[in-house]
């Protein structure tokens, strides 16, 4: 009898460890549930507002070459240090200093070209080209600076671009960027005084600004072309350099 009744008590000692077990597994691998769902999008209104300004220029950069071709490199190569020498001298004594001039580009290479009897490209020797930068504050100085480098050798102008100074563009850009904030700022006060709503605080806020340079695009002089007459400086009137700004905002509701 004592025996049946320590069976029993194992049996049910047994069968509460088993119980217990399966619930503790039932409960690890019961996934827990999170509220994933996205929350309520946030009304918003959004404009945008650009201005745009046309500046007098207060810097020209110049861009002069000497271009020389020959049979003989030395020779080439020399030919082209005596000009662009001439072209540095004739700078000098427009007043350019140094610090205004930059040597931004040496290039010699093989004279080739295309010969139309014999149908094929020809070698005729070398070719090399050295391409100044001339910075100007005083645009007055422009056309003088440009005959001058002409009539002592510089067979190539590529460009004369009218642009603003650093401390002059940053100004002008700051301007532009304000106007076009304070564009953008009024047309969303005006939707939202239509649409009877008010407006909450800035959720989002770009800009876009930009600087256009007015460029002479100088004609390319060849060697040996008639030189320009001192005495009659080309005239050039530059144009307004253009200043844009656009910037987008997103205002929310209350």
């Amino acid at each position: 009898m004592a025996t049946d009744t320590q069976s029993k008590f194992l049996w049910a000692i047994v069968l509460i460890m088993a119980a217990l077990v399966a619930l503790v597994a039932f409960k690890s691998s019961t996934p827990i549930n999170v509220n994933t769902s996205p929350q309520p999008q946030q009304d918003l209104v959004t404009v945008s507002g650009t201005h745009q300004m046309d500046v007098a220029p207060d810097q020209a950069v110049m861009t002069f070459q000497v271009e020389t071709r020959g049979a003989d490199a030395k020779n080439v190569s020399s030919q082209n240090s005596q000009l662009m020498n001439a072209v540095m001298a004739a700078l000098k004594a427009q007043g350019v200093s140094s610090d205004q001039i930059e040597t931004t580009g040496v290039l010699l290479d093989r004279w080739t070209e295309w010969d139309q009897q014999q149908q094929k490209t020809v070698d005729l020797g070398y070719e090399q080209t050295t391409t100044i930068k001339v910075t100007l504050t005083d645009l007055t100085k422009v056309g003088p600076v440009l005959d001058a480098a002409v009539n002592a050798g510089a067979n190539s102008v590529p460009g004369i671009s009218f642009e603003l100074q650093p401390a002059t563009e940053q100004q002008y850009r700051e301007q532009a960027l304000k106007d076009a904030t304070l564009a953008a700022k009024s047309k969303a006060q005006t939707l939202a005084s239509a649409a009877g709503i008010s407006l909450g605080k800035v959720a989002s806020l770009n800009e876009n600004s930009n600087i256009v340079p007015w460029v002479y695009n100088a004609p390319a002089l060849a060697a040996g072309a008639v030189r320009m007459d001192a005495s009659a400086p080309t005239p050039i009137s530059p144009q307004k350099v253009t200043v844009s700004a656009t910037v987008s905002m997103a205002y929310e509701i209350q």
